[in-house]
């Protein structure tokens, strides 16, 4: 594979984002990936003659097979699911396959959603594998500028955009997108390059985290949920408003033509807490999937971040069950008054001497 361009993100280092003309299928051992991203309609795995699917058939990797015995199906939350182990990742030049299939429903319209996307189906995969399956590397084409049709060069900036992002806050360190005919990949390399003079005049470094250790917090918590939960969570928020605390929530504080992405991003490294409140429709939604994943991610590396709401019943995955939760089922005002001493007690907001907080004292922790 021929190495086209190459963006090594400033303040971070180790972490950069690859441009090849090469054959995916016969990734050297020397630029070898953990996992190789491959997109599909859902359950079509059809081997045609130009797709990636296809060139892997021909180099005896079935993905219908391996649709058939997944490591894990994350498609209800995350539109893909992993595959098991292909074989050592020296013999094919990756270890195993994620398989991106949205559905025609939450299909994706634009290719800035569709990469978005992509990239929030990686959050559990590189957030919940063991030591020795960890994700550090990863190999994928130039999504959506095949069957889509999207512009090659709208869409190698928006993986470069949408990866920077990404990279400067997961433990994943390298970005490989390749290219197999060499007009196509050319097109990509001139996006490249425009984007990498772009960056230099007008995007300063950014260091996840530097920003977690900063000098102190603008907000006490940011508050990730579902708007079908507005009229209930907007009750929680005046309550714990009167407490005193300051609140990020996104239709409070976001202006409507804001780059709402890039705030939230920034809002929750700004943040002491996040509390996810969970529910059926926050466990489909994309943009809260993306909240609480920045959120493990930050718990996971400071510790104590994190504070699980459970509003109303859902199938909670078992990343989620396996971590203690504040129990507020099944979500009316009584409920939330009563788990709201232990809400002020977990986000560490002392209490006034001699003020009385509504409700029949603190509620028990849930989950395992």
């Amino acid at each position: 594979m021929d190495l086209l361009a190459q963006f090594e993100l400033p303040g971070n280092k180790g972490k950069k984002i690859e441009l090849y003309c090469g054959d995916l299928t016969q990734i050297p051992q020397a630029l070898a990936v953990d996992l190789l991203v491959v997109s599909a309609f859902p359950n079509d795995y059809v081997p045609t003659q130009n797709s990636l699917i296809g060139a892997l058939h021909r180099r005896g990797v079935s993905v219908a097979s391996l649709a058939r015995m997944k490591e894990l199906d994350l498609r209800t939350g995350f539109s893909c699911w992993l595959s098991r182990r292909v074989g050592p990742k020296e013999t094919f030049g990756f270890g195993r396959i994620l398989c991106f299939e949205p559905t025609r429903a939450r299909g994706a319209k634009t290719a800035p959603e569709y990469v978005g996307d992509i990239f929030r189906s990686l959050l559990p995969i590189v957030f919940d594998q063991p030591d020795k399956e960890a994700v550090r590397a990863i190999a994928m084409p130039l999504v959506t500028a095949g069957d889509q049709n999207f512009p090659i060069d709208l869409v190698m900036t928006q993986i470069l955009v949408a990866g920077e992002q990404w990279l400067s806050r997961i433990p994943l360190d390298v970005i490989r997108v390749v290219e197999f005919d060499r007009k196509r990949a050319l097109l990509a390399h001139t996006a490249f390059e425009n984007f990498l003079r772009s960056h230099q005049k007008e995007v300063p470094p950014f260091n996840a985290k530097a920003a977690s250790q900063g000098p102190g917090k603008r907000y006490d918590a940011f508050i990730s949920y579902s708007h079908v939960d507005t009229e209930l969570v907007d009750k929680l928020i005046g309550l714990l408003q009167a407490k005193g605390l300051k609140l990020f929530v996104d239709r409070l504080e976001l202006q409507p033509s804001s780059a709402w992405q890039a705030e939230i991003f920034s809002a929750i490294d700004d943040c002491e807490k996040i509390v996810t409140v969970y529910s059926p429709e926050y466990l489909v939604s994309k943009v809260c999937q993306e909240e609480l994943q920045m959120a493990l991610f930050r718990h996971r590396e400071e510790g104590g971040v994190l504070v699980p709401l459970y509003l109303r019943s859902a199938e909670l995955p078992t990343f989620l069950k396996i971590r203690q939760y504040i129990d507020a089922r099944e979500g009316t005002d009584a409920h939330i008054q009563a788990v709201l001493p232990t809400l002020l007690d977990t986000l560490k907001v002392r209490q006034v001497a001699g003020a009385a907080v509504p409700g029949s004292g603190p509620a028990p922790l849930s989950g395992a």
